[in-house]
């Protein structure tokens, strides 16, 4: 589950004054906050002092990227952990398009919407029963302006045909399941587009570690 905060930090803040103020931040405002690993995402909203930069300060539980860091640690070094919304927003960077990523997973509904490497918006809702994961994720498409003009991706364990079909009819909007935004075509062997989700992850996050 994210927790996230909007943040104007200093535009030649070093990467460990950001992460100093990240912890300050989460030690205002999270419950054990030690057990937090936060990206530091720029917000597309303007700042009117020159000197700041805002961004999203996105927190999530560290303990499952922990576990994999270390059960691969006797085969590689990780240097980079993050999370899908990291990599989906660094996926923009080279695109004119608004994107948007609608997470829908056991504990969680999210959504992204990122334009040339910055998030636009971005919410998070804890879920606690099925009713709630289809109500949060009608809510925010029909609330997100951005959906009624670009194509929704949507992505998450309960991303299932079932869900997919019903949010279309209730919303009338154009959904479909993860792909790589173009110039980033990747093609297997027979020369078709890899589209299934996993692969999109494993590659949107080696895109973003280069």
């Amino acid at each position: 589950l994210y927790r996230s905060l909007p943040a104007f930090l200093p535009s030649d803040a070093t990467p460990e004054e950001q992460a100093t103020y990240q912890r300050l931040e989460a030690s205002n405002f999270l419950y054990q906050p030690n057990s937090y690993w936060c990206s530091a995402l720029e917000s597309a909203e303007p700042c009117t002092a020159s000197d700041f930069q805002a961004y999203f300060l996105l927190y999530y539980p560290a303990e499952p990227l922990r576990m994999v860091r270390n059960a691969l640690s006797a085969h590689c070094a990780l240097a980079v952990c993050s999370t899908p919304v990291e990599a989906f927003c660094r996926l923009t960077v080279s695109t004119q398009d608004v994107h948007i990523l609608l997470e829908i997973e056991e504990a969680h509904v999210a959504l992204a919407v990122a334009h040339q490497g910055k998030l636009m918006r971005f919410v998070c809702h804890p879920i606690h029963r099925r009713e709630e994961r289809e109500y949060f994720a009608l809510r925010e498409l029909l609330n997100t302006p951005a959906c009624r003009d670009h194509v929704v991706q949507v992505s998450g364990s309960h991303a299932t045909k079932n869900m997919l079909e019903l949010l279309r009819r209730e919303t009338g909007l154009s959904l479909r399941l993860p792909t790589l935004p173009a110039p980033h075509f990747v093609t297997n062997s027979t020369r078709q587009l890899l589209t299934e989700p996993d692969m999109y992850h494993a590659l949107s996050a080696a895109m973003f570690s280069l």
